[in-house]
């Protein structure tokens, strides 16, 4: 899903990922054991900037998928991402999944900005009822991000990730749109 304008923020702007994102800061965070330490896809990351590419290529033309870079309004650095999806349409939900890659803009809330911010539109635009998002019990800061961006915690999800060679519980994050409550 391609977005038709970017999503503004107070200090954000949100815009589609494009293929030559792929050669830029994006590249390096998926070989950053630090960045993709809670992410999936630290087990297998996408092979050079052809496979990112096609990763990106593959998001876009998704109905179901939309895949995001957060940049910063003044300037434009692209700072990390953030991707809804899948959405499910017939039960007016989908799920966010979200990473700072720049190390010197982590701790100033940029997460919970941009969070926010898509689930604003997933509501207002995609007319979805529900987001969710989750993360492992050791990533307080992802938590403390859903939390700031009006997410409650739903569930625990008991030894679902294996992290560093031992069990870690998952927490479940949801927001609701305002009508749906």
């Amino acid at each position: 899903m391609i977005l038709e304008a970017p999503i503004p923020s107070r200090r954000l702007l949100l815009r589609t990922l494009q293929p030559e994102d792929a050669s830029g800061p994006y590249g390096r965070w998926m070989h950053d054991a630090e960045v993709v330490r809670f992410l999936e896809v630290r087990h297998q990351p996408p092979v050079g900037t052809t496979g990112l590419q096609s990763f990106i290529s593959t998001a876009n033309a998704d109905p179901a998928t939309l895949l995001l870079g957060i940049c910063l309004r003044e300037g434009g650095r692209h700072i990390g991402n953030i991707k809804l999806g899948p959405v499910d349409r017939h039960n007016l939900r989908g799920d966010i999944g979200f990473l700072i890659g720049e190390r010197d803009a982590r701790g100033q809330g940029f997460a919970s900005e941009a969070i926010s911010a898509v689930a604003s539109h997933a509501f207002a635009s995609l007319g979805l009822a529900k987001v969710t998002a989750g993360c492992h019990r050791a990533n307080g800061a992802s938590a403390r991000a859903l939390e700031k961006a009006g997410f409650v915690h739903e569930a625990t999800l008991r030894a679902h990730w294996r992290l560093d060679g031992g069990a870690e519980d998952g927490l479940l994050y949801a927001r609701f749109a305002p009508e749906a409550r």
